[in-house]
């Protein structure tokens, strides 16, 4: 039986030596660290964003062969084949802890490592380069690929398939899905789950979406690939329309934050009419909504500093709460 982790026992960087695998308790660098937005200066994470980390990390083990053929695609070697019964703890062991989409070992000996990026991050170079890096030293002998699967469009600076900072240079593959026809994504049903994010090649969203859900249905998508569905849809403004679509061809449709709290505003709007009175009907729903908001943020590891917390308890508007959530779900940073 091959251990899950083909590389325990071996030293990694970090906080000194350490003969120990690590389980990464983060997905993201400290936003702390990572202030400013101008040119050059490493951006922070969105505070709220859809979770493409999350889905890319289920969709990549649920479907080998969706990362094999994304993979392929990327590098350009069709032969390109990913040995996933050895596959590597994905912990780089970097202070502070992170934790890379995917690191596995390739039929050939040697390690492949994926990073899917659903946001705009002007650190995300300077960030690949550390993960490549850590992997070389964890694995001297083999030869480290590093490939970026972005779900938006990045800046131009981000396009490129060298990274040099100082006198360190790493090649990485990189593909830009809303550049690639969603034509070529639909006709492999291991890829059709991320199409949401490509070109639509002149199709509505809704269209885009429908043929996306009768790909997912005619060859029994699981649970991670309509995640994976849902969370590119919604990074491009498709989420309602791709919900419709999974409806339509009679899939159990993807909830995800928005659902869930327009749920909640109904329950509360529900208690305002059992009190009979309008002001119950509104902080009913208000109090639901603030409530849900905060667990999903919770679920998803962003905390909140205490005036954000006050900022979002003390909102009594169900549209302002609304309109909050549409924000969050779109995948655009909130003020508050």
């Amino acid at each position: 039986m091959v251990p899950r982790n083909g590389l325990d026992g071996l030293k990694v960087p970090g906080d000194g030596w350490r003969h120990r695998r690590r389980i990464a308790t983060c997905e993201h660098e400290d936003p702390r660290r990572n202030r400013g937005f101008g040119a050059g200066t490493p951006r922070a994470p969105p505070r709220f964003v859809i979770s493409s980390d999350r889905a890319a990390r289920l969709l990549f083990h649920d479907r080998p062969a969706a990362l094999e053929r994304i993979a392929q695609a990327a590098i350009g070697e069709r032969r390109l084949v990913v040995t996933l019964e050895a596959l590597d703890d994905p912990g780089l062991d970097l202070p502070p802890p992170i934790e890379a989409d995917f690191v596995g070992r390739v039929a050939d000996g040697s390690v492949l490592h994926v990073e899917m990026q659903g946001y705009r991050d002007t650190g995300f170079l300077s960030r690949l380069l550390r993960y490549h890096l850590a992997l070389v030293a964890r694995e001297p002998d083999r030869r480290v690929r590093s490939v970026a699967i972005w779900l938006v469009r990045p800046p131009a600076s981000q396009r490129v398939d060298r990274i040099e900072i100082g006198d360190v240079t790493v090649r990485v593959s990189v593909m830009v899905l809303p550049d690639v026809p969603a034509t070529r994504l639909l006709s492999d049903p291991e890829l059709a789950c991320l199409a949401p994010a490509a070109d639509p090649e002149g199709r509505t969203s809704e269209e885009l979406c429908a043929l996306v859900a009768k790909v997912l249905r005619t060859h029994g998508a699981t649970w991670a690939q309509r995640h994976m569905a849902a969370v590119a849809a919604a990074l491009h403004g498709r989420y309602p329309q791709m919900v419709q679509a999974m409806k339509t061809e009679g899939l159990e449709p993807i909830v995800i934050v928005e659902d869930l709290v327009l749920y909640g505003m109904d329950q509360g709007y529900e208690r305002g009419i059992r009190e009979g009175v309008e002001r119950g009907i509104r902080e009913g729903r208000a109090a639901m909504a603030r409530s849900m908001i905060i667990d999903a943020l919770a679920e998803r590891g962003i905390d909140l500093d205490e005036a954000q917390r006050s900022r979002i308890d003390s909102e009594t508007d169900p549209d302002r709460l609304r309109e909050w959530l549409r924000e969050l779900v779109a995948g655009r940073a909130l003020e508050l």
